[in-house]
């Protein structure tokens, strides 16, 4: 297309070489706003793949703002530890742990059962402690049960889950964005 084997003149064509400068240019312009348009198109989508990978929420349960915590948690997770978050909740997501290798920190509430169930990577699990795990899932979400918060024992748990990781670091780092709630 761009390139012919026989000259029969050029591509873009105008009256003067600067008409044909300007038509090029606007050739070239149309291309790059498309790339542009695809790139900012795919990106969207692949941020909207990832909330759907690391969060699944079938029952709807949780707020905007939980789910934009979560996913911050989950990046600021991803960028400093090299580990994923997935979260489960609603009915039944406490029984199972889906998804689950040696660089993810699984997490399933089923409100409606007052159950929590966290599943640590094995070297992580082992640098925490068993302890805090255990607190974690069999202590932390009780009263946030008992209570009908268990969005905001989520958070606090997220909360707790960072400072305890960035204590064990012992480089302090801000907690992700929204985490001091």
């Amino acid at each position: 297309m761009f390139f012919r084997r026989r000259s029969t003149g050029p591509l873009v064509h105008g009256d003067s070489p600067l008409e044909r400068l300007v038509r090029t240019m606007g050739l070239f312009a149309v291309f790059a706003l498309a790339a542009w348009g695809f790139w900012h198109v795919n990106e969207r989508r692949l941020a909207q793949y990832s909330e759907e990978d690391a969060i699944h929420d079938p029952g709807g349960l949780l707020s905007e703002s939980d789910r934009r915590l979560v996913m911050d948690f989950r990046e600021a997770l991803q960028d400093r530890y090299g580990l994923h978050l997935r979260l489960s909740v609603g009915p039944g997501a406490a029984a199972k742990a889906k998804g689950v290798d040696a660089k993810t920190l699984f997490l399933g509430l089923d409100p409606e059962a007052s159950q929590a169930l966290l599943v640590l990577p094995p070297l992580l699990r082992k640098g925490l402690g068993d302890e805090f795990a255990q607190y974690l899932e069999n202590e932390h979400f009780g009263p946030y049960f008992e209570a009908q918060d268990w969005p905001q024992g989520l958070r606090a748990a997220l909360v707790l889950l960072w400072n305890r990781l960035e204590s064990m670091s012992g480089n302090p780092a801000p907690a992700p964005a929204g985490g001091g709630q």
